[in-house]
């Protein structure tokens, strides 16, 4: 079912689009649509020449890219919302062709209901409680250890449904999915109906080769709009593990050194 939410768009220097009184709520596994009106200001016809958005999760149409004076169009939005939860928030830059011109920015509100949200949670974070923002909806886990200190690695994944989105017979863990030899995965029902999943070596003890390992982990669960939770493990093992930086972002040197 689409759902569109109404905005008021103010453009260029004017300001930005302005969130109705509540934020829509969308579910983790639907889409997020919305129809905006775009209109223009100008006493003269512009041409919106580029239209992007600040996440590539984003798609958007414009109904016409060549406006009247004072006329206005649509902008159809479909947001991903896989992997997402709480509040979120979108720009959106209509470029026009004349460079003289301010851009049309927007800025979309709405919120997620996950189905399953997965957090990572620090050594001493309470695994009965989401965990400040920065560690919510994390599903990548990089780590950097020497080949003698195994017993270091160690890693807590919080996973939860809340109470509308939850299987009736509340979540469970079936069993992780996991091809590698490095790690071993222990899920752990909670008192408050979530599961802490914890990640540690499989053998602290085991030789090990030095390098970057990049594995994934699915975790099957009983969630009929999430059964598969894919995690990724990004592992550097070297003995110059605590002089390196990995940057799990980086899509060609992920481990760089000074």
């Amino acid at each position: 079912m689409m759902r569109y939410a109404t905005f008021l768009v103010l453009l260029g220097a004017l300001g930005v689009a302005v969130a109705a009184d509540q934020l829509p709520l969308v579910p983790e596994h639907q889409p997020y649509t919305a129809r905006l009106a775009v209109r223009n200001p100008h006493d003269k016809a512009v041409k919106i020449a580029r239209v992007d958005a600040s996440c590539s999760c984003a798609k958007q149409e414009l109904g016409t890219t060549f406006l009247l004076p004072l006329a206005s169009t649509t902008l159809d939005l479909v947001v991903d919302n896989s992997a997402r939860s709480g509040d979120q928030r979108l720009g959106i830059t209509c470029y026009l062709s004349d460079p003289n011109l301010d851009p049309i920015e927007l800025t979309v509100l709405w919120r997620v209901q996950p189905d399953i949200a997965v957090d990572s949670l620090t050594a001493t974070a309470d695994p009965l409680a989401r965990p400040e923002l920065a560690y919510r909806d994390i599903y990548r886990f990089p780590s950097k250890v020497r080949p003698d200190e195994l017993h270091k690695l160690r890693k807590r994944i919080r996973l939860a449904s809340p109470p509308e989105s939850a299987p009736k017979d509340g979540l469970r863990v079936l069993g992780v999915e996991y091809a590698g030899d490095l790690w071993r995965f222990t899920a752990q029902d909670q008192s408050d109906g979530s599961i802490l999943l914890t990640a540690v070596a499989r053998d602290v003890d085991a030789a090990v080769s030095d390098g970057l390992r990049e594995e994934v982990a699915t975790v099957l669960t009983n969630h009929l709009h999430k059964p598969r939770i894919a995690l990724r493990f990004i592992t550097y093992i070297g003995k110059d593990a605590g002089a390196v930086v990995l940057d799990p972002d980086s899509s060609r040197e992920k481990v760089k050194r000074d």
